[in-house]
């Protein structure tokens, strides 16, 4: 068997290409990249693990390696608050079917299995009543620009097993964390150490979280299980937690005791809706905006016993311990292969 896999250079990417180098099942691992990426300095090519150079955008340039491929796993998106929607949408929505035509017309006799990474955010941020866990039937109304472009990324894929049996199986994590995170985990370590990661209004709204290490265990367990993971979209994450003991873990892993900044939600709301304006006005792009303060100040708790029932999912990791092997992580700068048992 063999895997193709984009996004193979991405926090979650890295730690997927570890879990199938260990004990999946194939017997070559091919990686789609546009340039020799240095966080991969640790994962040099070898004999099960290739580099293909190319871009989704322009399939013809890695067209014929997909000709043998059985299981392809799609990681790749951009996702930024200073990207555009059309520039989002050229790589999330616009090449994904750009690969799919070619999967299509090079794979469809051996493709076995497709796996697309989506995210909670196709949710949007209305919330259901009385703080319901929110199940993968619940209305996909997202609003930020990147979520509205996974969830056309989704539709695409969708759509596509509908016209010729694409084998799907899509995955909706929430925030991912753990040891190899160089964006999400760092920022939040700044800005708790400077004070800039307030609490807005009482802090005792829950957040879901899911550790990467779970993550990853849950994609081979999808890989493993095929009759029963594909045509299903599945929620999942490791633990459920309040944003005041979010903070009060990170402040205890960095060893701060300053204590944070508290704002009432109405008043942060507003001056993100001024922001918003004042971008529209200038042309700017402010990481104040209404829809972080909504991810951050409202509960979201989504659930998962779906992927747990039909694939026996159960996480391993608790809030501390992802936050731990996370900061190690963070100090000693240095990629360390996960043990995945």
């Amino acid at each position: 068997m063999i895997a193709f896999i984009t996004g193979g250079t991405s926090f979650i990417g890295r730690h997927l290409i570890d879990q199938f180098l260990k004990s999946g099942p194939f017997s070559e691992i091919r990686m789609l990249t546009r340039t020799r990426p240095k966080v991969m300095k640790d994962h040099e090519p070898e004999d099960r693990l290739v580099w293909i150079e190319g871009d989704i955008r322009a399939p013809e340039t890695f067209a014929e390696k997909l000709e043998d491929v059985t299981h392809f796993f799609h990681l790749a998106a951009l996702a930024s608050d200073r990207a555009s929607f059309q520039e989002m949408n050229s790589i999330n929505v616009i090449g994904t079917r750009l690969l799919l035509d070619s999967l299509r017309k090079k794979a469809k006799n051996t493709l076995d299995f497709f796996f697309l990474m989506s995210t909670t955010g196709v949710y949007g941020t209305k919330l259901p009543k009385k703080n319901e866990a929110i199940k993968e039937t619940f209305p996909k109304k997202p609003t930020h620009p990147y979520h509205v472009t996974k969830w056309l990324q989704e539709q695409t894929c969708w759509k596509a097993r509908e016209e010729w049996n694409l084998p799907l199986t899509v995955f909706r994590p929430p925030m991912t964390l753990g040891p190899g995170d160089y964006k999400t985990f760092p920022t939040m370590v700044s800005a708790v150490k400077n004070n800039k990661f307030p609490i807005i209004g009482n802090g005792n709204n829950v957040l879901s979280l899911i550790d990467v290490r779970d993550l990853v265990n849950a994609i081979k367990m999808a890989t493993d299980n095929p009759k029963k993971s594909i045509g299903e979209a599945f929620n999942l994450l490791s633990f459920k937690v309040t944003l005041n003991e979010l903070h009060q873990e990170v402040r205890k892993i960095v060893g701060t005791n300053s204590s944070p900044k508290r704002y009432p939600y109405w008043l942060i709301y507003g001056l993100a809706f001024i922001s918003e304006m004042k971008d529209k006005l200038l042309g700017t792009k402010s990481t104040l905006n209404r829809y972080r303060i909504q991810k951050f100040a409202a509960t979201r708790i989504y659930d998962d016993s779906r992927i747990q029932t039909l694939l026996g999912f159960k996480p391993r990791y608790s809030l501390s311990i992802t936050l731990r092997d996370a900061w190690n992580w963070y100090l000693y700068g240095k990629w360390e292969k996960p043990a995945y048992q």
